[in-house]
């Protein structure tokens, strides 16, 4: 039986941008722990404190045209 992942992001592409998601396994599901819309950065405090811009991130590892 493999382990399950402890924590996982989700990202929903719209028209407006993207939505992020934060899960972690909380004992036998995943609860939601944190949202951006789009435009919003997304915020972390676990396991590790970080921000994320994910307009950002997008342009960056999109190739250029």
């Amino acid at each position: 039986m493999a382990a399950p992942m402890p924590d996982y992001l989700r990202s929903e592409l719209g028209e407006t941008g993207s939505r992020a998601l934060a899960y972690r396994l909380n004992r036998d599901h995943y609860a939601e722990v944190a949202c951006a819309e789009p435009g919003q950065p997304l915020v972390l405090t676990e396991p590790i404190a970080v921000t994320l811009g994910l307009a950002v991130l997008a342009a960056a590892t999109r190739p250029y045209c």
